[in-house]
């Protein structure tokens, strides 16, 4: 098998060899069939696709029965991303196999489906599935195949229902007949790209490194409604002589460069690596400096940063991508997270499974406004190659990601979505069918660019205020308050945190929402139980904004009865009809308030003795602590405590001597009133004592 992970180094990261000299030809056409042969399997193996292809031309020429030299010319002509020509190709390798080499036509669907054929795709992943049926081997490619069916079956609804966008090819001002990559927004008239920026058909091969043309970062600006070419990129010193340059993202508050160098060692490996710029006081950019080997480690390619800000502390987060064999797939997803305060890198941590398949996830977009990660991947059911997914969250908790359909991506490769800072325009780099390109029409990357015709803008805008008591008519504003937004969980999985903000001193807060999502908001302060309440955006189908007022309800410092827990005579246990009581009371409150401690508090009229009330009111608060610990509340949140008769609310006589029964009711009670919180380390710190 091909190694997909050079395949994808050669044409995301650098360039591949595109064509063969005359003389190389002609010395092709001399060889003999097993010479053939092995030259072309040799030149498979060391990704030159070029003078693979050219090998098996000329051997099913010569072996026009031949199936293995069918499929080979297939495999060459896939990763030279001739579609049409490997859809043949491969083809020809089932025919010349009686129909049995099942690989063999796998692929050719994969071919249809890259070519856009999707019905015949269908009809053609259907039939390698009914032969799989039949035999006991082949579990992964079966898997694969079923995989591609409901895929099919999603392009099908995407193409009825492409979304309204307009996608622009940049014309050759911007893209030349090789490769342009990882375009980046400065801003909404200005951006930068890589690219080799020339037209000139050269022939190269993988082993003449010094012949290879290498990359630069360039500048363009908008102008006369198009984007024009400005110039080599000189305002960051990131181009450097004989490193191909790309994969350039700035941090989120503008003041750090991440890019990519990469270079060819001596091995014949390419080797990348991140980089990093810095802007001082006086506004000029560093010397870039790459990475420590936390990142970089020298044994695997790390590329393609992005930047982020963690949603729980604020940290700024680098992801990017790597082919560390300790990941899910081929290439993966990575992150780690900055200490401003240190300027250190935490450790890389996978992205993990809900975005990283076994195959490839490249070019990570960072939205820090929606907190939402952009990526491309062939391991995810999709609508040609590479396609664009989209998933809300960070570090490695994530919503399950959604293929952002037609017609940002197309039934080729797309790849480096990124948006401009108005995130109603952006960017696309893919090889579909329209491009600028030089052996074939889906050889070569290049960029477009995108505008929302019908940009569904979603703002909520709230305020947080005291909730007031029965007396006062004066609206208290509250400041500093902490907003914190998820995404709700899909069957019973775990809400995502996204994002927190803060509310202003007018108690004020806004936010960003994307379409499609369930939104649960909980605002917290200290010194008031918390709130929350739920947001949707499906169905959203025009710009709005939304609006929501936010009541906190100060904590109390005396205790708040719980009404309605009734005991039999002199029995701890409360009957059965309380629990639905301190299911919707107490319960509720500490699962809206998980960082708060309480005090549960059993009190008795003054029947009996002293001593006797005091146990008995200290074992029914414990029943009440027990039946909460029942529930999942932590022990540390939990301090039972019986106050016997020692705390009337009421008299238990009448003046006259006699018995008050209607006050004696009212000091057989339970109380809670909260104590304490707990730190972020989950260590209880009461606050107040009596």
């Amino acid at each position: 098998m091909i190694d997909i992970k050079k395949f994808y180094l050669y044409f995301i990261l650098l360039i591949v060899p595109i064509g063969l000299k005359a003389q190389d030809t002609a010395f092709i056409n001399k060889l003999w069939i097993y010479k053939l042969n092995t030259f072309g399997n040799n030149a498979l193996k060391q990704s030159d696709y070029s003078t693979a292809a050219c090998c098996f031309e000329r051997y099913v020429k010569l072996q026009p029965e031949n199936e293995n030299g069918y499929f080979c010319l297939g495999e060459s002509y896939k990763y030279l991303r001739d579609y049409k020509k490997a859809e043949e190709a491969y083809f020809k390798a089932y025919e010349k196999s009686g129909q049995k080499n099942l690989e063999a036509l796998y692929n050719h669907a994969l071919m249809l489906k890259m070519n856009g054929d999707y019905k015949e795709a269908k009809k053609k992943f259907s039939e390698v599935l009914n032969e799989l049926k039949k035999s006991k081997k082949y579990q992964e490619l079966k898997k694969n195949v079923k995989a591609e069916l409901s895929a099919c079956d999603s392009t099908f609804k995407w193409v009825d229902s492409p979304k309204k966008i307009l996608i622009s090819h940049l014309d050759t001002n911007i893209n030349k007949i090789y490769f342009e990559h990882s375009p980046v927004s400065i801003n909404d008239s200005t951006f930068i790209y890589t690219s080799l920026r020339t037209n000139k058909k050269e022939y190269i091969y993988d082993n003449d490194t010094a012949n290879i043309p290498l990359k630069k970062f360039y500048k363009a600006f908008w102008n006369k409604d198009k984007w024009v070419f400005e110039g080599e990129f000189n305002d960051i010193p990131v181009n450097k002589e004989g490193y191909n340059i790309s994969n350039g993202a700035f941090s989120p508050d503008g003041k750090r460069f991440y890019f990519t160098r990469c270079k060819i060692n001596w091995q014949n490996k390419i080797i990348c690596a991140i980089y990093v710029s810095k802007i001082d006081e006086e506004g000029k950019w560093s010397e870039p400096v790459m990475l420590d080997e936390k990142i970089n480690n020298p044994k695997y390619t790390s590329t393609m940063p992005t930047v982020g800000t963690e949603s729980q502390k604020g940290n700024d987060v680098l992801y990017f991508i790597s082919d560390n064999p300790k990941g899910k797939g081929k290439f993966d997803i990575w992150y780690s997270v900055y200490d401003k305060v240190k300027k250190t890198y935490s450790v890389p941590h996978n992205a993990g499974s809900k975005i990283n398949t076994k195959e490839n996830e490249l070019s990570p977009y960072y939205d820090n406004e929606t907190h939402t990660l952009y990526f491309s991947s062939d391991g995810l059911p999709g609508i040609g190659g590479m396609d664009v997914f989209r998933s809300i969250g960070d570090l490695n908790k994530y919503s399950p990601p959604e293929n952002v359909g037609l017609p940002i991506n197309s039934s080729a490769d797309d790849i480096y979505y990124s948006e401009s800072k108005n995130r109603e325009n952006g960017f696309i780099v893919s090889n579909r069918k329209g491009g600028t390109f030089l052996k074939n029409e889906t050889c070569c990357d290049d960029i477009y660019s995108f505008k929302r015709i019908e940009y569904i803008n979603l703002d909520l805008k709230g305020i947080v205020k005291e909730k007031q008591d029965s007396i006062s008519n004066f609206v208290k504003l509250i400041d500093s308050a902490n907003i914190s937004i998820y995404i709700k969980g899909n069957n019973n999985s775990e809400n995502i945190l996204i994002k927190n903000l803060t509310s202003n001193k007018n108690g004020s807060f806004s936010t960003k929402l994307e379409t499609n999502y369930e939104y649960i908001f909980i605002i917290s302060k200290d010194g008031y139980f918390n709130n929350k309440f739920e947001l949707t955006t499906k169905n959203c189908n025009i710009s709005q904004t939304f609006k929501k007022e936010v009541e906190l309800t100060p904590i109390p410092e005396k205790p708040i009865i719980i009404k309605n827990i009734y005991y039999d005579f002199d029995e701890a246990k409360f009957i059965s009809s309380s629990t639905s009581v301190i299911d919707t009371t107490i319960l509720t409150l500490l699962n809206e308030n998980p960082d708060l401690i309480v005090e549960i508090s059993s009190h008795t009229d003054s029947k009996g003795s002293y001593k006797y009330n005091m146990t008995l009111s200290q074992r029914r608060a414990e029943s009440v602590v027990n039946y909460l610990t029942s529930k999942g509340i932590s022990k540390d949140r939990l301090i039972a405590k019986g106050y016997g008769e020692s705390k009337p609310i009421a008299p238990n006589e009448t003046p006259d001597g006699k018995d008050y029964p209607e006050g004696r009711e009212k000091n057989r009670r339970t109380e809670f009133r909260v104590i304490g919180k707990l730190k972020n380390d989950k260590e209880p710190v009461i606050e107040y004592k009596e």
